[in-house]
């Protein structure tokens, strides 16, 4: 598995409950440079996870990688198949056929919605309000401030998404020299982003990719 994957993974499945045991089988052997059964259940012991049967844990953790990865893929051909529903919108507007495109973009903005694609959310509310205004459609009272609202609500979406982007970005560098000595200023650094206000509040309303690098920010710090 690619780093993305695991990490994928470990966000999806390692925060409670029976998925959290297998997630656990999955962190010791990962850390394995060979397969070491008895090695495992120690640590497994050590973690405080009851595993009874560690072929039927094995099993059922295969079948949590395999529905994981098949999600994480889904997501890429997401992207893929929105690219070409907006080509084809754009086609359409080109070759002034607005209503056509319009509806291509509905099957497009649904879709995103469903993946959380929030930069491409914008995009078609905002290609739609344009067409909509060429096709001279009558917005009814309260139509266009209900429009501008839920623009609204995706900006403030993505707004998080790209500040939690950051502090990941942050958190990981500092990850990757752990193991180097640090001067007080470095350290006041890390403290100071430690306390960063957006690392303290549990992200419930946010869209998954903002909660992803939420969790693996507490992973790492």
């Amino acid at each position: 598995m690619s780093q993305a994957e695991k990490r994928y993974f470990s966000v999806t499945n390692g925060q409670s409950g029976r998925d959290k045991a297998y997630y656990l089988i999955f962190k010791e052997i990962d850390k394995m440079e060979f397969y070491d059964e008895q090695l495992l259940l120690k640590n497994l012991k050590k973690h405080g996870a009851k595993v009874s049967q560690l072929h039927v844990a094995k099993y059922n953790l295969n079948q949590l990688l395999l529905k994981s990865l098949r999600s994480f893929h889904e997501n890429n051909s997401t992207d893929q198949t929105l690219f070409a529903l907006m080509a084809e919108a754009s086609l359409l507007k080109g070759k002034g056929l607005y209503l056509q495109s319009l509806k291509r973009l509905g099957v497009a903005k649904k879709m995103a919605y469903k993946f959380e694609r929030n930069l491409q959310v914008l995009d078609i509310l905002n290609k739609e309000v344009f067409l909509k205004l060429t096709l001279n459609i009558q917005f009814e009272d309260g139509d266009l401030k209900a429009i501008y609202s839920e623009i609204d609500q995706v900006e403030k979406a993505i707004k998080y998404e790209t500040a939690y982007r950051k502090l990941w970005h942050q958190a990981f560098s500092w990850y990757r020299t752990r193991n180097k000595p640090r001067d007080e200023e470095s350290l006041s650094q890390l403290q100071e982003f430690s306390n960063h206000p957006l690392l303290h509040v549990e992200p419930a309303d946010l869209s998954f990719e903002a909660k992803l690098n939420f969790f693996s920010i507490h992973a790492i710090l």
